[in-house]
């Protein structure tokens, strides 16, 4: 068949099928387990100039575009998308970016950083419809929308690759030394600046990929003492660390980027009086690390202690500690070696729940990802004699107790996780009290993988209202890759969806007692104000109750998937 009777007998096809689609009032889409009538606009679509026509055409779902994910950013776009039918979510990468989400769910990864979508991803007809410009921006394209035409337009934005084959380093004189990276692109864009603090100059090939990232360049050229290098996400990087800015240059000369660096070989490394002003201990996305401004070696841990070996010059001759905050750190010791070339650092850790790997200049721990159980220990706060908040009605009789609303939100969550197969412990399941200064070993006794903590709030100023959550935002513990403050992310998430409350947001509670005494990751939650009267009338009915309840019970199943569990 010829390519020009093959095109409308292709189009006709696609017709056929898209009439089959419709009813008599609009097109027929399955989603959410029932069959809805589209009558919105369908879309036309232009990916990268040329119109895709995918089985399922854009439609508009809550004021957003979705679109079908394979068939416009695999298919048109050249991004990997991969889908994962258990968890239900969906992986688009593109180059270095990967950005993950989950179906019927706003919360999304972005490169291992939380982003919210303005729409949940839908399995609809069977295909995963992902949100356009969402989606199509974060991955770095253009995406415009024509209301004249309906049409929606993607552009990949595609940038040059600049291979980074081979760097050379060369000292000219005692008063000179260059820098040569060669690479495979005429003129290749380049960045330079200077950094204090220490002083170091720092070059990025814009686009820049190494073929193989360099070792360490122990230079021991005067001012200038090591160079290295890292691969960031849209340059190649390379830090001249410096004792003296005494002047540079940098120049392009043909597929080569040249940089001269002015050395004074009298200008001897100084004397480091602090270590800790080489080695710096922080944490960050679950994650702790160690970043260490001179030459590492092999890094060891075992049990709860990781040694590693560092070697430099002018090092201490004293040994030194110093108390640190991480998920998993607390103490950080310096044990000076043999002569003021060698030391080692050890980092002392809370517990051994940890791995360890190394990127690039830093030692990193994260949790040990485990085949953990969907468990989780719920506290209905106060109970017994006592009460808690209380709310008092005009002849100032007792019309509310807080253990009450605590409690029976507690209970509901709990049927609601059972019925979703998570094995649940009840803290309190009637009205007795527990010490809270016990909840939190009754807990991690328990060996749950999340802990929530279930509470009503009151307030002097009867007007003060909305929902908030405390999470130990200064590390905490992390279980696969989920923190305490981002378990209170989701459940506060979870709990406005529901309620439509107003949002008071995350705050710090590593001062409560439940939340930084667990070995999981913990979150409290404040319900209400029990103080004012809209929102107490509210959490006295059974309805407003219960969804409360169902909140709870999503926002533990959305940190489930989120752990892989």
């Amino acid at each position: 068949m010829s390519a020009k009777k093959w095109i409308p007998c292709m189009a006709m096809v696609i017709m056929l099928f898209l009439t089959t689609l419709c009813s008599a009032n609009g097109l027929e889409l399955f989603y959410d387990g029932e069959t809805h009538i589209y009558t919105g606009n369908l879309f036309k679509l232009i990916v990268n100039e040329t119109e895709l026509e995918p089985v399922v055409p854009p439609i508009v779902f809550s004021d957003y575009s979705l679109v079908p994910a394979r068939a416009v950013f695999q298919d048109g776009l050249g991004a990997e998308v991969a889908w994962n039918a258990s968890a239900q979510k969906v992986t688009v990468t593109l180059q270095n970016t990967k950005l993950v989400m989950f179906i019927n769910q706003k919360t999304a990864m972005l490169d291992g950083a939380t982003v919210m979508m303005p729409i949940a991803p839908k399995i609809i007809n069977d295909y995963t419809m992902i949100p356009a410009r969402f989606v199509g921006e974060q991955l770095g394209m253009t995406v415009d929308f024509d209301s004249d035409t309906d049409t929606i337009s993607i552009t990949d934005n595609k940038k040059q690759v600049i291979q980074v084959s081979k760097v050379k380093y060369k000292e000219v004189s005692d008063t000179k030394t260059t820098l040569t990276l060669i690479t495979d692109t005429e003129k290749p864009e380049h960045k330079a600046f200077m950094l204090e603090e220490p002083t170091r100059l720092v070059l990025d090939v814009i686009g820049g990929v190494f073929s193989k990232i360099p070792d360490v360049i122990e230079a021991d050229n005067g001012n200038v003492s090591a160079i290295r290098f890292g691969q960031q996400t849209d340059a190649a990087r390379i830090v001249v660390d410096l004792t003296a800015d005494l002047g540079y240059s940098v120049r392009s000369e043909g597929k080569n980027i040249i940089v001269t660096i002015t050395v004074d070989q009298t200008l001897a490394k100084p004397e480091i009086k602090d270590i800790f002003e080489l080695v710096t201990y922080g944490y960050e996305g679950g994650r702790d690390y160690v970043k260490i401004n001179c030459t590492i070696g092999n890094a060891i841990k075992k049990g709860n202690k990781v040694t590693i070996p560092i070697s430099g010059e002018n090092l201490p001759d004293e040994p030194a500690e110093k108390d640190v905050t991480g998920f998993f750190g607390q103490k950080m010791v310096y044990t000076p070696g043999k002569d003021a070339t060698e030391g080692t650092i050890t980092i002392e850790l809370k517990s051994s729940d940890a791995e360890m790997y190394m990127q690039e200049n830093e030692v990193r721990l994260k949790s040990v990802h485990k085949a953990l159980p969907r468990s989780v220990t719920l506290d209905a706060g106060h109970g017994g004699a006592d009460g808690g908040a209380v709310a008092y009605d005009e002849d100032g009789e007792i019309l509310a107790k807080e253990k009450d609303f605590n409690l029976d939100v507690a209970l509901r969550a709990q049927k609601l996780l059972e019925a979703e197969g998570v094995e649940v412990h009840m803290i309190r399941s009637e009205d007795v009290y527990v010490d809270y200064l016990r909840v939190g070993s009754i807990a991690n006794d328990a060996g749950t993988s999340l802990f929530v903590s279930i509470h009503t709030n009151s307030a002097t100023t009867p007007t003060a209202n909305g929902i908030e959550t405390y999470g130990y935002l200064e590390a905490g513990s992390v279980s696969n890759g989920m923190t305490s403050q981002r378990l209170s992310e989701i459940l506060l998430e979870n709990l406005l969806e529901e309620t439509e409350a107003y949002d008071r947001g995350v705050k710090d509670g590593k001062g409560l007692a439940v939340v930084n005494s667990t070995k999981m990751p913990a979150t409290l939650i404040e319900i209400g104000f029990i103080s004012n009267l809209e929102e107490c009338e509210k959490m006295m009915t059974e309805a407003y109750r219960q969804k409360l309840a169902q909140a709870v019970c999503d926002g533990v199943l959305q940190a489930f998937t989120e752990m892989g569990i």
